[in-house]
């Protein structure tokens, strides 16, 4: 049986529902809309929105042409990081204990930019 191993080069790609999670927050909130109105716009619960616009859930594939239309943006948009988003992200990479949802988790607050990660 054949086994492979992940090249560092690998190691140093961002995770790409973090990624996707963010540009949706980060388009939401050009456009003024919150949670329950993303929710409202997608026909979706808003506890779901809240969990995937939290991370604790990942953005599904099919769910993304949906969202990129409501956005007013490109399915590419969504899922591109934002420039120097590399540099930053390896810079402030924790190292340690990894949030139980699996994986890093940028940061939350009341107040969202479209600038955060």
């Amino acid at each position: 049986m054949k086994t492979f191993s992940i090249t560092p080069e690998l190691t140093e790609i961002p995770d790409l529902a973090a990624v996707v999670a963010s540009n949706i927050r980060a388009f939401a909130a050009r456009l003024n809309w919150s949670q329950s109105d993303l929710a409202r716009a997608l026909g979706m619960k808003q506890p779901t929105v809240s969990q995937k616009w939290n991370e604790m859930r990942a953005w599904k594939l099919e769910e993304l042409g949906y969202v990129a239309h409501v956005l007013n943006v490109t399915v590419a948009e969504l899922v591109t990081p934002p420039a120097g988003y590399d540099r930053w992200y390896n810079k402030n990479r924790p190292t340690g204990e990894i949030h139980q949802a699996g994986g890093w988790r940028a940061r939350r607050d009341s107040n969202p930019q479209p600038s955060d990660p």
